[in-house]
């Protein structure tokens, strides 16, 4: 009985011991596992967290070439805008006198074509009697220099007019008269002679005859040096 018991009781703790070898097996292999779980996850996480500063470090880098690229492009532009507007010339403002020859070109250019069938010097002979307006009546030519403006009237009158007296230069003489200007020079045609009335000039008249008393009278604009008009009398 002593013999049996003894057996037992060594089975007994014999079984225990197996137990317990077992179990400390199997909480052995649960903490590696642990341990590499662990790891595993840690492994994870870094990596992820590496992937995210990496494309952190990358949108920040993309964000600051965009900056940069943005800012280039608006000094750029702020650069070719001051270009423009250094090359841009200025405009400078019309003085009175430039806006006062403007308006007298503009209204030379609206005027109407004035026929001009005998060619006459433009220069010389007011062509447009009806447009012709000066606002001054000061006396700005000498008489010297109307009797020389007078010479070229006298020959388009002998030339196609009228030519008695034309020549008598001795006989020229010059007077101040108000008077109103015709179409002498101008007549065409079957063309009546025609006085303006409405109109008034000071002018010199330069006048030659002959000795049979026809002659012939220029009128030259005291103002302007023109001839506006002129007479043949006599027989």
């Amino acid at each position: 009985m002593n013999k049996k018991r003894i057996i037992s009781v060594i089975v007994f703790f014999v079984l225990i011991a197996i137990v317990l070898i077992f179990s400390a097996i199997n909480y052995k292999r649960g903490k590696n596992n642990e341990n590499i779980n662990n790891a595993k996850t840690t492994s994870v996480v870094e990596e992820n967290s590496v992937a995210n500063n990496t494309e952190n470090n990358v949108t920040t880098q993309e964000s600051e070439e965009l900056n940069n690229t943005t800012n280039t492009i608006q000094e750029n532009s702020t650069a070719q805008s001051q270009t423009q507007e250094n090359q841009t010339p200025q405009t400078k403002p019309q003085t009175q006198s430039q806006t006062n020859s403007s308006q007298q070109q503009k209204k030379e250019e609206t005027k109407p074509t004035v026929p001009n069938p005998y060619n006459l010097d433009t220069s010389v002979f007011v062509l447009d009697i009806p447009n012709y307006n000066p606002t001054s009546s000061e006396v700005k030519i000498s008489e010297s220099k109307a009797r020389s403006i007078a010479q070229k009237g006298f020959e388009e009158s002998k030339k196609r007019i009228a030519g008695e007296g034309a020549d008598d230069k001795a006989s020229e003489t010059v007077k101040i008269e108000t008077i109103s200007p015709n179409n002498y020079f101008t007549r065409q045609g079957r063309e009546h002679d025609k006085i303006y009335t409405n109109k008034k000039r000071k002018c010199y008249i330069i006048t030659r005859e002959n000795d049979m008393g026809n002659g012939i009278k220029i009128y030259v604009d005291v103002t302007t040096g023109l001839i506006i008009g002129g007479s043949a009398f006599g027989d």
